[in-house]
């Protein structure tokens, strides 16, 4: 399981990166994916709550604003495998038991990737002195 960098709770609009790679060659990236590939299934999950599914929808471009569900391959071409996937703001509510999300992608020919995402309080967020902090 992939470990991302946390995120604080209650925090709205996150696009996270993953990388997929062939099922069928190990190790090897894999482009191609989008919210209508074959088998494709999202979901997220947190302590003591059933798993949420994620509805995928495409994103016009990488640039594109955030769309929960949202799906994009970031460049096929120069970094293959990679992908931006939006995470549904209600995986980041506060509900007083989890401490992490596991968000789930599984497609036909791609190895199923499980992330961690930890859960952090907004107090335990630092921000430098004349910096800007936005969400992903």
């Amino acid at each position: 399981m992939y470990t991302y960098r946390p995120i604080p709770r209650g925090s709205v609009k996150n696009s996270i990166f993953v990388e997929l790679r062939d099922a069928a060659t190990p190790f090897l990236p894999k482009t191609g994916f989008a919210f209508n590939s074959a088998g494709i299934l999202l979901s997220y999950a947190k302590k003591r709550a059933a798993r949420v599914a994620i509805t995928p929808v495409t994103l016009a471009a990488i640039t594109t604003a955030w769309t929960s569900g949202g799906v994009r391959e970031v460049d096929a071409a120069n970094m293959p495998g990679v992908y931006r996937l939006d995470i549904p703001d209600a995986a980041f509510t506060d509900d007083g038991a989890s401490d992490e999300v596991i968000v789930t992608v599984v497609a036909t020919g791609y190895e199923t990737k499980n992330i961690r995402i930890p859960l952090i309080d907004k107090a335990d967020v630092y921000i430098s002195p004349g910096t800007t902090r936005t969400n992903s």
